[in-house]
């Protein structure tokens, strides 16, 4: 059941098909997808047209590949605020409250923090489960880094922390935690939802080895997103993640070989105190909502800061049903019409 929201509060919920809520979803994902390779072919279009003159066409696929990593951070920037502005606008059109339809309510505090510190921890985990298959498979690993060069410039601090630690983490949960998996647990089981879109977070990646570790983080994030309620939780959970990752900008071409081993043995200490206090924060955070990442809340169609009755004008609670009766004080008597009346002021025999 779904209610309808208006300018003056919630109309009587109606039903809404399964079908609907999963094709909702299905449009979510389809138009990231579409922004996405439409505004790569769109600027790859461009520096087709804007290439030096007398270059053959292999000469012209390298300076289009190389442009392409330069400015691949402001790129998706770029693409990220498409994205929201999109949404944004989407629901305004709609006439929906844009900051509950996308999720950005008020969230816990006390997860926030304890959401970071628990995606640190599984980044430094991942790190060594990296590190071994490094030494199984050099050439998987080799292959990996050019990837991810090729997606993100690692050699400007500034854009990459805006791209890759901020607007990738809140563009992703908000598209595939919020919009895709919160509208695939209105018409399927929690724990076919989380699996479904937690399969297909790990496709969207380019390389095999970034599949198969955002399809695990995707799952996590959609727990904590339902145990929460909050895509706040899943958001500060994602930066955290993706926020090791700056560690790559330290720069090591001056240091000796002395405060080269230093600095090693000072990042593993941090690595490996991290992995575990990370462990521990994310089994706190499950232990403290294990009982709410798979049960359906009961409001779980509306907004919670509006699903309280006494928010929503002319909605009775749950039970007492959808508007409120008049108080009996607040009646008006109610004569018969036709009771004829006397021209003398007594009343009129039957």
């Amino acid at each position: 059941m779904t209610a309808e929201l208006t300018k003056t509060g919630f109309l009587p919920p109606k039903k809404v098909s399964p079908w609907r809520n999963i094709g909702a979803a299905v449009a979510y994902f389809l138009f990231y997808l579409v922004v996405q390779y439409l505004s790569s072919a769109v600027y790859y279009l461009y520096l087709a047209l804007s290439a030096p003159d007398g270059l053959d066409y292999m000469e012209t696929s390298y300076w289009i590949e190389a442009q392409f990593n330069e400015n691949s951070n402001l790129l998706m920037i770029v693409l990220d605020l498409i994205l929201l502005a999109s949404m944004v606008v989407w629901f305004l059109l709609r006439r929906r409250p844009v900051m509950a339809s996308l999720g950005l309510k008020k969230p816990r505090m006390l997860a926030l923090p304890l959401a970071l510190v628990a995606g640190i921890g599984m980044s430094c985990l991942l790190n060594y489960v990296m590190m071994f298959i490094q030494y199984l498979f050099p050439e998987v690993m080799e292959s990996y880094g050019e990837s991810m060069e090729a997606t993100y410039n690692m050699t400007d601090f500034a854009l990459y922390a805006l791209a890759g630690v901020i607007g990738a983490p809140l563009i992703e949960e908000l598209f595939f935690r919020q919009l895709t998996t919160g509208r695939l647990a209105r018409a399927l089981p929690r724990a076919v939802a989380i699996l479904l879109s937690s399969a297909v977070f790990g496709l969207v990646h380019q390389h095999p080895v970034q599949m198969v570790y955002a399809g695990v983080l995707g799952f996590v994030m959609a727990c904590v997103y339902f145990a929460y309620d909050s895509i706040w939780v899943s958001i500060l959970f994602h930066m955290g993640f993706n926020a090791v990752s700056l560690l790559s900008f330290i720069d090591v071409s001056g240091l000796s070989e002395a405060e080269l081993y230093s600095l090693d043995q000072l990042l593993g200490n941090l690595y490996m105190t991290f992995t575990v206090l990370g462990i521990a924060t994310l089994i706190l955070l499950f232990l403290l909502r294990t009982h709410t990442v798979f049960c359906k809340p009961r409001d779980a169609e509306l907004p919670v800061e509006l699903a309280e009755p006494d928010l929503i004008p002319g909605v009775a609670p749950a039970g007492e049903g959808y508007f409120t009766e008049p108080k009996a004080a607040e009646m008006p008597s109610a004569e018969p019409a036709d009771k004829p009346h006397a021209t003398d002021g007594t009343e009129a025999q039957s």
